[in-house]
């Protein structure tokens, strides 16, 4: 699994900290950036799940909310 934002360029990451501030800290603390509770890893429900994460840093039950996943 890769880390979320590592496939960014690094203007993206910047924009992204300043629109968020704090994405990047959560990141690394292994926390969602959406409920900042700490993610668990093997608790993505496939693939496509797990690579959202990759992308935003968004836990499961965050996806699942967000999306609109009962």
């Amino acid at each position: 699994m890769k880390t979320p934002l590592s496939n960014k360029s690094p203007e993206m990451v910047y924009t992204l900290e300043h629109m968020f501030p704090g994405t990047i800290a959560k990141i690394k603390a292994g926390k969602c950036v959406n409920c900042e509770k700490q993610v668990m890893f093997l608790g993505f429900r496939n693939l496509k799940s797990e690579k959202e994460f990759e992308i935003s840093g968004i836990c499961q039950p965050c996806q699942d909310e967000i999306f609109g996943i009962d």
